[in-house]
């Protein structure tokens, strides 16, 4: 016979682990799917206005271009009277439209997965380590994976991050970036009140970042900002670096 568990301390039961957050945005690959390639451009328009990027536009109306030649080219396909297909001529001609078709959805659903995780947010893995089942632990351990998430979107594309506002927590974005600081651009309050810094410290990192032009990594910015150790720690965790 097992032993009954032991309370939890406070009479309490232990919190469940946190889940994961899940983009959402599944449509996408629905109606591209379920309408045979039809609605294919249509993913692109509402990421492009969601993103307000051009090159979502241009991809929206390269498909859509696509699928009005692939049904056109359909449409020359000879067919008998019961309705089947006639000929080798129509067989190639069907077959031209199957393989385009598939090829054009199938490349469409590969470019959009990444667009969907930027319009609905990524996706974070669940807080893990000690104390991750208490919810304020939880939360700033998942701030902090958003934080990390958000670094890679910025070497990847800093012209996207710079139309999501990721680093710069003194104006509205659309994006969580998990309360990331571009010590390149932003002012010297939001530094101060984000990287818990005091405010002559920050107005340092203004001052040192106007000299220099613009920083490179969290040492140039302790050395010419003199920062102490502990205020170096802080901006680590908080500082992203935009190229101006």
């Amino acid at each position: 016979m097992t032993a009954p568990h032991p309370p939890h301390p406070g009479g309490q039961s232990p919190l469940p682990p946190p889940t994961a957050r899940r983009p959402k945005g599944n449509w996408y690959f629905v109606a591209m799917i379920c309408s045979f390639g039809l609605l294919t451009p249509l993913p692109f328009l509402h990421a492009a206005s969601r993103l307000n990027r051009r090159s979502l536009r241009m991809r929206a109306a390269v498909y859509a271009v696509l699928v009005v030649l692939l049904f056109t080219l359909s449409s020359f396909v000879p067919h008998d009277a019961q309705g089947h297909v006639s000929g080798g001529v129509g067989d190639a001609l069907e077959g031209l439209f199957v393989i385009g078709l598939v090829s054009t959805v199938g490349f469409a659903c590969v470019q959009i997965g990444p667009v969907r995780r930027e319009v609905y947010g990524l996706a974070v893995p669940p807080p893990t380590g000690p104390g991750s089942a208490d919810p304020v632990v939880a939360a700033r351990l998942a701030a902090r994976a958003r934080r990390e998430e958000a670094r890679a979107l910025v070497a990847r594309d800093a012209v996207m991050a710079h139309e999501l506002r990721i680093g710069r927590p003194d104006l509205a974005g659309p994006y969580d970036d998990g309360g990331l600081v571009d010590l390149n651009s932003a002012p010297a309050e939001a530094i101060s009140a984000h990287c818990s810094l005091p405010p002559e410290a920050a107005a340092r990192v203004v001052r040192a970042r106007e000299e220099l032009g613009q920083f490179r990594t969290v040492d140039e910015v302790a050395v010419y900002a003199q920062l102490a150790e502990g205020e170096t720690a802080r901006v680590k965790e908080y500082a992203v670096f935009l190229p101006k």
